[in-house]
Parts: structure tokens; C-alpha cells; sequence
């Protein structure tokens, strides 16, 4: 470990534990997991059966352009139901839009009124639809001339005294980065999440919280810890716990990253696998090693992609199915002009298939919790494939492949099969019978589940 000290002040490193250990990765994941602190969250009633959000960033971009207004919602409600999914995400609905009005977290004008916004979710609720509303918690626009003492006193404090700013997209805007230990800036955070939840909200999005890099803060106003970032956040995310809907049912809460600090007081992170799709994506490792924490990864269609490079669309199949056998929560953009499943009807028709198979898993072998590849001693290449372990007798194999081919897969142990279901809706499943191992043949079949109990 080197830690290279670029002033001669102090230096003081928090205590860093190295330890070795047998096994592979899945050994340091038990022994970590067996020392973290993870308490169960009141989580939304409707979490349990919900398996995918439907993501408009097209209200109002960052330049001004909007697609969507107010009026727009009971339309965009039944659009969601068209994608099988009952929860629909809103950005770019505040003042100045997304990527820019920042933190002005009130509904914008030029949608509509403030009354529009309520009806259209009130309107979702009939539905069964949720809600949830984008918030950046990192950010405030330096444009804001009457914001200008608030960012001042609740700005991040470089050690040189200077306070700490950033930009994103548009040259000329420039932001503060806001300390999460202000007062001022938690209480303008948690504002705007009663506020959306006035209106009709059932849920948050806390864009940057864990994804975007900590700062040290060296505010002599503030009083905390230099390197308090991350106790700041969590102490948002508790007191936005104890905030309820207008139902009187748990907010739900996701953020963008996943991180154990914060884990256990959300309901989902997003952790965007596409942006490390050649550099090592690896959601396994996480899910194994906190398996009651939800992770969110964004899929997306295969053609009519222009929001993201080309590669990202040429693996379509590959973010539907990794997120499918990892158990992970669909997010799904329908941007009209740039990213959406409509655009794309072949890749639709898969996407469906895979959604309504992940909601019967859902609905009929709850509580099964992810172990990665256990039990499983061999498979054929072409196969993706997890396991889910209930009450040690039950597993539930979740797999995925090309659905071109025959594939063969080894388990540890001797089991019946309970029950095989996949999206083609054919007996895909046999069971071979083999001297040494229980041995299942899967055919022709592009995505499916399982059950096995162990004899």
C-alpha cells in the first residue's frame, strides 16, 4: 500500500486491515459480509412484486428542448403498463431541467401547472403505477444569483480553502459540490423529497450519492470530520426513511452506486454495468456478498440506440439476461427521440417475456437468496446461470443463453426437479441421468427458471 503525502502537514491514514484467507472471492465475501452491519429496512409494500421501472429523463433537458410535459403522464402510465412494468421514473421535471436546475426542486412552469403534475400522479395511482422523482444530491447551479449565500455556507471547502466546483455537459454552467454533512443542504435535500411527496410521489432517485467521488471537507463552519462525506449521506438516508407516502406506505429509495454504507437504508443502487462492460463489470461480487441489498442495472434496446455507443446496443441480450439470473431490478428508459424499447419491436418481445418470467419468480419463490454459482460443478459455455438457495433443500437456478443450442449443466447434489418454467413456454428441461452427479440438459432456450429440491 503506498499513500503518496503531497504537503508536509500531518498525515493521518484510519486504520487499514489486510488479511489472507483460503477459498476464492466468495470466502473474503462471507467474511466480510459475516462483520458488516446490515439491519432490514421497511421496505414498500409493492417492492416484493415489482421487478422493473420505466425511466423518462425526457420532461425537460438540460438545454431547454421538452418532450414531455404534465399533461403528458396518464399517457406515459399506460405506455409503462405496455412494458409490463408498474413504476415510472420522472427527471428533468424541476425548474430549468435536468442538468441544470439544480436545486431547485419545484415543478417547472413550462410543464405545467403544479395541479397537472398532482392529477397525473394521482392518476398513476388508479393505475397501480408508482412514482418516483429524480434528485441530484450532489450538485447546485452557480447560476442562481439568489442562492448564492446558501451555496456559500453549504459549498465543499477544498483544504486550500477554496470551495470546490464541477461541471457537467454544458460548457457554461458551472456547479458547486455540496457538502453532505451541511445542514443546509440536508435539509434542502429532504425538502424536496416531502415536496414530491405532497404531490403524490411513491419513491426517489438520489442521483450521485454513491457513484460520484467523495470529498474531504474542509469547511471550519460546518463541524465535522474532514472525511465525514459518507456519514452525511447516511444520515439523509435515514431521515428519509422516516418519511411516508401519501398512502402512509415506506418511500422508496434508490440510489445511483451501490455501496454497504448505504445498502441497508435503500431500496435499489444503481450500478450501470454498460460503463464497465470491457473493464470488469462484476454485480456478482456485491449481490453475493450483501444478498438482501437490491441492485438497479440499466438494459437497453438493440436497435434505434443513439443515447449510448453502439456496442452498448450490440449487447443488448447480454444486459437483459445478466440482469435476469443476477436477480437484479430492470431500469428502462423510454426516451422517444433516443432510447426506447418501442423502437425495437423484436427486442421488445424478449424484454416482455423476461419481465413477466422474473415477476412469476417473484410472486411464486420469494426469500431465495442469491449464491452466485454454488452447487453448480459444471456448464456448458454458452450457458448463464445463478443459483438461489431456500431453507438449504430448495435451489432455484436461474439461466440464460444464446437459445441456439443444447446446453448441459452438473449440480453438486441430488435433487428433483419441481418445476422448470421458460420464456419460449416448452419443456426446455430434462433431467440425464448420470452415475456420479444430477444432471440437467437445457434445450433450445434463451431464458428461464428451475426448482430443484434436494433428496
Amino acid at each position: 500500500f503506498e499513500k503518496t503525502v503531497e504537503h508536509s502537514s500531518d498525515f493521518c491514514l484510519h486504520n487499514v486491515v489486510i488479511a489472507l484467507h483460503e477459498g476464492d472471492w466468495h470466502c473474503g465475501a462471507r467474511i466480510y459480509s459475516s462483520n458488516a452491519e446490515t439491519p432490514a429496512r421497511n421496505e414498500p409494500l409493492w417492492w416484493k412484486s415489482s421487478v422493473s421501472l420505466v425511466a423518462h429523463y425526457d420532461f425537460k433537458y438540460q438545454n431547454g428542448g421538452i418532450v414531455h410535459r404534465f399533461a403528458d403522464i396518464p399517457g406515459l402510465v399506460e405506455q409503462a403498463k405496455l412494458l409490463h412494468s408498474d413504476h415510472l421514473l420522472f427527471s428533468g421535471w424541476h425548474t430549468d431541467g435536468f442538468d441544470n436546475g439544480f436545486p431547485e426542486y419545484e415543478a417547472d412552469k413550462e410543464l405545467g401547472t403544479k395541479k397537472e403534475l398532482a392529477d397525473g400522479l394521482k392518476y398513476a395511482a388508479e393505475n397501480g403505477i408508482k412514482v418516483s422523482f429524480y434528485i441530484n444530491t450532489r450538485m447546485a447551479n452557480r447560476k442562481y444569483a439568489h442562492l448564492a449565500g446558501f451555496i456559500n455556507d453549504s459549498v465543499i471547502i477544498k483544504r486550500d480553502g477554496n470551495p470546490a466546483f464541477e461541471g457537467c455537459g454544458d460548457k457554461t454552467l458551472s456547479f458547486a459540490t455540496m457538502c453532505a454533512n451541511s445542514a443546509g443542504w440536508k435539509d434542502r435535500l429532504l425538502q424536496a423529497i416531502e415536496y414530491v411527496v405532497d404531490l403524490g410521489a411513491t419513491g426517489v432517485y438520489l442521483d450521485q450519492l454513491a457513484m460520484a467521488p467523495p470529498k474531504t471537507c474542509h469547511s471550519k463552519t460546518h463541524k465535522h470530520p474532514y472525511d465525514g462525506w459518507c456519514d452525511g449521506y447516511r444520515d439523509i438516508l435515514e431521515r428519509a426513511n422516516g418519511i411516508k407516502t401519501k398512502s402512509g406506505d415506506a418511500l422508496s429509495i434508490i440510489i445511483e452506486g451501490c455501496s454497504d454504507i448505504y445498502g441497508s437504508v435503500v431500496n435499489g443502487g444503481l450500478v450501470s454495468t454498460f460503463m464497465w462492460l470491457h473493464s470488469g463489470a462484476f454485480p456478482e461480487m456485491y449481490r453475493y456478498t450483501f444478498p438482501n441489498h437490491n441492485l438497479v442495472d440499466m438494459v437497453y434496446p438493440k436497435q434505434n440506440l443513439a443515447m449510448r455507443p453502439v456496442h452498448v446496443a450490440q449487447r443488448s441480450s447480454d444486459f437483459i439476461n445478466k440482469a435476469f439470473v443476477t436477480d437484479m431490478y430492470f431500469w428502462i428508459y423510454d426516451l422517444e427521440e433516443d432510447n426506447s424499447f418501442f423502437g425495437d419491436p423484436m427486442q421488445l418481445d424478449y424484454l416482455l417475456k423476461v419481465l413477466d418470467l422474473k415477476r412469476y419468480w417473484h410472486q411464486n419463490y420469494p426469500d431465495f437468496v442469491f449464491s452466485d454459482e454454488t452447487g453448480i460443478v459444471d456448464k456448458s459455455e454458452e450457458l448463464l446461470v445463478k443459483t438461489f438457495i431456500k431453507d438449504e433443500d430448495m435451489c432455484l437456478i436461474a439461466y440464460a443463453s444464446d437459445g441456439k443450442t443444447v446446453c448441459d449443466l452438473k449440480i453438486a447434489f441430488s435433487a428433483e426437479i419441481i418445476e422448470s418454467r421458460c420464456i419460449e413456454g416448452t419443456e426446455a428441461v430434462s433431467e440425464v441421468l448420470d452415475p456420479d452427479r444430477f444432471y440437467l440438459r437445457i434445450s433450445y432456450s434463451r431464458c428461464g427458471i428451475v426448482l430443484l429440491k434436494r433428496k
